[in-house]
């Protein structure tokens, strides 16, 4: 795996102060320190792989020195920004006995997310593709969509686990019976990350009941694109799937929204049938 760091820095903004930053004299004399740094729009922008760079942590030392905290994932409202990405190999994707998927398919769809706490449900607002392949919600790649005989073709290959959903009338109805959602009744247990919501509370999944107005978000140390994680013995004691969606329901206000995980299988019948995805492998650890 390899970790791409940015670092991002400006300085707050009379006008929109809620968007970040830090004061003006720090800015100064921070440009003044890494001026090669500092692009024309204002903005101190850092690039680099590896929390081990030498710039980086000379970055750091010196944010540290004028009194600037560095964030951590779940803080609110930081001063500044600090981006950490997963980039996994090809190798390690293959190793992988479950992946989440995101299609770099075609937008098929636009959707408004129904009220339900159990069933994931999607009212249609309007079709943007009518594309013969296996695609997503606008604005949601974890979320598969497909024209029905492409679906149904799709679900054909002994897919354990899969459950193709109609649509529901939202802004239109014509059309909600030439596709099909992609989805699974199938529910995983708790993930072993922490949470957190946009107040900055930390908790776990088994404090994740009811309403949370202030959202839910996936911890995983401070990356911006966070890995599930799953005790394997937990994913052993279930019985075989292909496709499944987790306990845990996320996003930034209700109705919130599960994500979908899927195995090696699914992968290898979404190649075979020409679906653009990309893979993002799931952590299975020993307790």
């Amino acid at each position: 795996m390899i970790t791409h760091i940015k670092v991002s820095i400006k300085p707050i903004s009379q006008q929109f102060p809620e968007d970040g930053g830090i004061s003006e004299q720090q800015f100064k004399e921070i440009a003044a320190i890494f001026p090669e740094l500092v692009r024309n729009d204002q903005r101190f922008i850092y690039n680099c792989i590896g929390e081990s760079d030498t710039q980086l942590l000379e970055i750091i030392r010196v944010l540290e020195a004028h009194g600037i905290e560095i964030p951590s994932r779940s803080q609110r409202n930081p001063t500044i920004f600090i981006y950490k990405y997963k980039e996994f190999s090809p190798e390690e994707i293959d190793a992988s006995e479950y992946l989440e998927p995101n299609s770099l398919g075609p937008q098929l769809l636009e959707c408004e997310r129904l009220e339900s706490r159990i069933e994931q449900r999607w009212g249609l607002r309007s079709v943007t593709s009518r594309t013969k392949a296996i695609g997503h919600l606008w604005g949601y790649a974890n979320h598969l969509v497909a024209p029905v005989d492409v679906a149904e073709a799709f679900s054909s290959h002994s897919i354990k686990g899969i459950s193709l959903r109609k649509f529901e009338p939202g802004k239109i109805s014509d059309g909600i019976e030439d596709f099909r959602y992609i989805w699974t009744n199938v529910e995983l247990p708790f993930v072993q990350n922490k949470l957190f919501d946009n107040q900055g509370n930390v908790f776990t999944s088994a404090d994740q009941v009811g309403e949370m107005p202030h959202g839910c978000f996936l911890l995983d140390g401070d990356f911006t694109n966070p890995q599930l994680i799953y005790n394997r013995s937990d994913i052993q004691a279930m019985e075989l799937f292909d496709i499944a969606h987790t306990f845990e329901r996320f996003e930034n206000h209700e109705p919130r929204l599960r994500k979908i995980i899927v195995s090696q299988h699914f992968r290898r019948i979404c190649t075979e049938m020409g679906a653009r995805m990309n893979w993002f492998p799931v952590c299975l650890i020993h307790p």
